[in-house]
Order: structure tokens, then sequence, then C-alpha cells
């Protein structure tokens, strides 16, 4: 028991200190990388809802456009001199 003890102390120590000594390189590493996905992203968001939107808009011409096209008439007064 006391055996594992040391074992797991052991190798959390030697996790630890790697940890410590490796973290600053991922961090600069994924900073750049991480900056680049949120750029990515909100480029993404933009661009959906741009879409999102002339979609809403051709929507909205067909149903005014067949709206127009289900009128017969149009009633006007001619006046001529």
């Amino acid at each position: 028991m006391f055996l594992r003890f040391i074992q797991t102390a052991a190798v959390g120590s030697v996790v630890f200190i790697a940890g410590s000594a490796v973290f600053p390189v991922i961090k600069r590493t994924l900073r750049p990388i991480m900056r680049e996905v949120s750029h990515d992203m909100k480029f993404l968001l933009v661009s959906s809802g741009e879409r999102m939107q002339d979609m809403v808009d051709e929507v909205k011409y067909e149903r005014m456009k067949k709206a127009m096209d289900k009128m017969d008439t149009i009633e006007c007064e001619v006046y001529e001199d």
C-alpha cells in the first residue's frame, strides 16, 4: 500500500513538472490557432445570416409576385381632353 502511494506521488510529480514545462509551449501554439478558428466561426455566422436574409427576401418577393399575378385588372379612370 505504501509502495502504491509512492508510485502515485512519483507519477503525479512527473506529470506536474512536465505539464508546467510544456504548458507555455502549448499556450503559444494554440493561441494563434484559436484566433483563426474564432475568426472563421465569426465569418461562418455572418455569411450564414446573410444567406438566411437572402432566402427570406426571395420568399417575400415570390409572395408579392404571386399576389400581383392574382390581381385580375387594375381599375382606373382615364380622362381625355
